[in-house]
């Protein structure tokens, strides 16, 4: 309904306007209607928007202060000189106020209105028309800058709409993580304990208080080990060395000890736990906080893979991939990045999730590598392109391979009858995710270098392994700072390159998946100290028959 009586207002006031000049009003006059409306606005604004007014109210309040605004600045304009006037400006600066807060035909209806007042005021005024008449080019050009800010109003218009809206998406993706996260941590049964590196504890779950029977004031900033009965087989109890805490402080990784029992004040018999002790590093590269997870030993063990989750999972995906849609015909290349890399970030902390949570089953299958490879590229593309990155996959030993690939993609009858040469045995889930991640790794690196390429070579070696190099141009590295490749947060990497673009866990992540599939990744420079390649070898699938 607004639609229609947001131009009715701008006619309204444009009427009432051409009235004033009609008349003649003296500019003395004009000057206090102006102070006048300065007043009530001032006076008005407030009151008429405030929370508690009601719904109704707040439309007609916004009509009338949309009213006594425009009728402002048309006055302004016209008691100051009209079309030769200083404050002309201000027409402009309405339009595009009325693009961002309403919608362009009402900024259209405000302008168009505006100059049909403006010209009658020349013609109405025997002082305009002399002037004109001397100069007629300045108000030609006036008009031709009427004309100018419409398509300037139109795209600021959709920048700031488009903004806005990804902002509230990513506002509440942010709040429901945060949900979520409070969720999960009110409601585990098992005991998390959050402290500093002195074992001072910061926070810790209701779980912890049931097991306790102390709250928050309780044990807040006391040590968390004088807190809870937690004893050895031997009924010694837990120490920093029993829990193997300097360890974690010196490699800053995840530990898993077992072997202890714990007595809760529900129920005094002792019962078998398993300990996580998981770090939580600054950016500083230095642990500043602990969280301690105490579980069933079963809990620790039997976890499955969040299977169910899937589906929401892949429901994100397509909201996402919508969004990207959206903004292919919008040019503005950093949102788009930004869009690619909150994805990104969002996977790698699933991924993590379950990488921390259980081992990576025993699942491989014969597959052709090449495929994977290119889907894994197909994948990466988006992200690449927003970085200037180009993507290249070369596979030159067989020529047949080309034939099979197009087998595949056509889901040809024919493919079951066909071996191919670069078939290796993998888990095809987990190697996807590791080709992934390196392929982050080398797009983050590469992008802001010359000639911004990362190379996936594919070969055959000795017909019995297949060999995978992704070479791509790097800041220069020493080996030392190679190994932070692979560290949660990229150590100090992520203040000189990048990396700090990405979420941290790509190098992390790829090995983790590289050890658990038994894949040895290689990192050495290549061709000169500023180029990287990222080298693996897999077992190749015995040649057969058609």
């Amino acid at each position: 309904m607004t639609f229609f009586l947001e131009p009715l207002v701008f006619f309204l006031t444009s009427v009432v306007s051409v009235v004033l000049i009609y008349y003649k009003i003296p500019i003395a006059t004009l000057q206090q209607i102006i102070l006048g409306i300065l007043i009530v606005l001032l006076l008005s604004f407030r009151w008429l928007l405030a929370e508690r007014t009601k719904r109704l109210i707040k439309v007609f309040a916004r009509l009338v202060l949309l009213s006594l605004s425009s009728l402002f600045v048309q006055i302004l304009v016209i008691s100051s000189g009209g079309f030769y006037s200083p404050l002309l400006i201000l027409l402009h600066l309405y339009t595009l106020g009325a693009s961002f807060l309403l919608n362009i035909p009402s900024s259209i209806s405000f302008l168009v209105f505006s100059v049909a007042v403006l010209i009658t005021n020349i013609v109405l005024d025997p002082k305009l028309q002399s002037i004109f008449r001397d100069d007629p080019g300045s108000a030609i050009l006036y008009i031709v800058s009427f004309l100018v800010i419409i398509p300037l109003a139109q795209t600021l218009m959709k920048t700031y709409h488009l903004k806005d809206a990804l902002a509230k998406i990513l506002y509440e993706s942010l709040n429901l993580r945060v949900l979520r996260e409070k969720s999960i941590l009110t409601s585990l049964n098992e005991i998390v304990v959050i402290t500093d590196h002195n074992l001072k504890i910061i926070s810790a779950n209701d779980a912890f208080e049931d097991a306790t029977g102390l709250s928050g004031g309780e044990f807040i900033n006391q040590n968390f080990l004088d807190k809870i009965s937690l004893v050895d087989r031997d009924n010694v109890p837990a120490n920093s060395t029993s829990l193997s805490i300097k360890d974690v402080l010196v490699d800053q990784t995840n530990h898993i000890v077992s072997g202890f029992y714990l007595s809760t004040k529900g129920n005094p018999k002792s019962r078998q736990v398993v300990v996580e002790v998981k770090p939580i590093v600054g950016v500083s590269r230095t642990i500043i906080q602990l969280v301690f997870v105490i579980k069933e030993p079963r809990a620790a063990i039997e976890i499955e893979p969040h299977t169910d989750l899937e589906a929401a999972h892949t429901k994100q995906n397509m909201i996402i991939t919508n969004i990207k849609r959206l903004l292919v015909n919008f040019k503005e290349p950093g949102l788009k990045t930004e869009l690619e890399l909150l994805q990104q970030g969002e996977s790698d902390l699933l991924i993590a999730q379950e990488l921390e949570d259980h081992p990576i089953k025993n699942a491989n299958q014969y597959e052709d590598i090449v495929l994977l490879c290119k889907k894994a590229i197909s994948y990466k593309q988006d992200l690449a392109r927003s970085l200037g990155v180009n993507l290249q996959l070369i596979f030159p030993n067989a020529p047949g391979e080309s034939s099979y690939l197009n087998l595949r993609e056509t889901n040809s009858s024919l493919i079951s009858q066909v071996v191919s040469d670069y078939a290796a045995q993998v888990n095809v889930k987990w190697f996807g995710i590791l080709l992934s991640k390196l392929l982050d790794i080398a797009v983050l690196l590469s992008s802001g270098q010359k000639n911004p390429t990362v190379v996936v070579s594919i070969n055959i070696i000795l017909k019995s392994e297949i060999e995978v190099e992704l070479v791509f141009p790097s800041p220069v590295m020493t080996p030392e700072k190679q190994k932070e490749l692979f560290l949660q947060y990229y150590g100090d990497l992520a203040a000189t390159t990048n990396l700090r673009l990405g979420s941290g866990l790509e190098g992390f992540i790829a090995k983790v998946v590289a050890d658990q599939l038994n894949i040895n990744l290689d990192v050495k420079t290549k061709e000169g100290p500023d180029r990287l390649v990222f080298r693996f070898k897999l077992y190749k699938k015995p040649a057969g028959k058609i």
